[in-house]
């Protein structure tokens, strides 16, 4: 999960990325999303500018409880991202990415109907796991 920025550490609740996402779409709305950045370190903002929670449709966000699930369904059409969203998910249950686990996950299974479409769509293709992984 990720620390909310205005609390202090002891107090600070964890934040989804669905809830983080929200909170800077309304100080961008409201015009104080600068003024919020603005004490954040460079490669901080330069990894908040280049992240997926930045890029990614609301529907390519896992739910707020992602950390207590196991499977996550992304149902959609030709080109609506669901190799992209499994491919930061799984990155992110593999790291234990702060707003997607609560620790590492040590066993992730990848299904696919023939074993050459997981290697080479969500291993290999251009959304996968190796072209994603930070």
């Amino acid at each position: 999960m990720i620390a909310h920025p205005d609390l202090p550490p002891s107090t600070r609740p964890t934040l989804s990325w669905r809830t983080l996402r929200a909170i800077l779409r309304d100080l961008a709305l409201e015009g104080r999303l600068k003024e919020h950045l603005a004490g954040l370190p460079t490669p901080r903002l330069q990894e908040l500018h280049e992240s997926y929670i930045r890029r990614a449709g609301d529907h390519q966000v896992p739910p707020d409880e992602a950390a207590a699930w196991h499977t996550w369904l992304v149902l959609g059409g030709r080109g609506a991202g669901k190799t992209r969203a499994g491919a930061e998910w799984v990155n992110g249950m593999a790291g234990g990415l702060l707003g997607i686990a609560e620790r590492r996950a040590m066993r992730i299974a990848l299904v696919g109907e023939t074993l050459a479409d997981v290697r080479d769509v969500m291993v290999h293709g251009p959304s996968g796991l190796v072209a994603t992984a930070p």
